[in-house]
């Protein structure tokens, strides 16, 4: 993807043109090919749009900045595209991420987790909330998405050393305990890679953790 001037807003405008409804279809597919080159950029710059436009008071200030105005359906879609932008990244690139890059991922990913799970941010399973910062239950959904994909893949340390955050949170309440639930769940799928040698089965961790972490 060539060097511009302000890849954020090329993005922001490219996710709400392949969304918008009143959009031409060579309008959504042009839009469409964009975000597709843009996965494909150097991951020092899709870390920082990203991450710019997933964070609630980040897009707010953005959307001003650029003269857009966005409804909460929009605030919704341009979100959880860069959910999926983010978590596409995590899963697929993460070799590509030096270990400051890994750190910023990961405390990303536990920021909008816990905005997610927060009182505020679990209200409304039906979508109610969707401005807020933890968003509407698809948005959360994405959150504990992410997270278990950052964790899983910093290998069998990460999990032990999230995993009474998760429980403490999920003792918060129904929507804190099935977000944490599936946190654990996306986790427990492909954790560790198993191997047999000889007549043992043996385990380890997909990757190693990082030394410190923001939980």
């Amino acid at each position: 993807m060539a060097a511009i001037s302000d890849p954020t807003r090329l993005v922001l405008q490219s996710i709400l043109a392949s969304q918008s409804p009143q959009a031409l279809p060579q309008q959504r597919k042009d839009a469409v090919a964009l975000l597709e080159q843009f996965k494909r950029a150097d991951v020092s710059s899709l870390l920082p749009v990203c991450g710019a436009l997933v964070s609630v008071q980040q897009l707010a200030g953005l959307a001003a900045q650029y003269g857009v105005m966005l409804g909460a359906t929009d605030v919704v879609g341009v979100r959880m595209a860069a959910f999926q932008l983010l978590t596409d990244v995590a899963r697929n690139r993460w070799r590509e991420l030096n270990p400051d890059q890994r750190m910023a991922a990961t405390r990303l990913a536990w920021q909008e987790f816990t905005e997610a799970v927060s009182p505020s941010g679990a209200g409304g399973a039906d979508g109610a909330g969707a401005s807020g910062a933890g968003g509407s239950y698809p948005l959360r959904g994405k959150a504990a998405e992410l997270l278990a994909v950052v964790v899983r893949q910093q290998g069998s340390a990460a999990y032990a050393e999230i995993l009474p955050q998760l429980m403490t949170g999920a003792a918060a309440g129904p929507s804190q305990a099935e977000l944490s639930c599936r946190v654990l769940h996306y986790i427990s799928e492909d954790l560790t890679q198993f191997e047999v040698n000889g007549p043992g089965l043996r385990c380890r961790p997909s990757s190693r953790p990082p030394a410190t972490a923001p939980w």
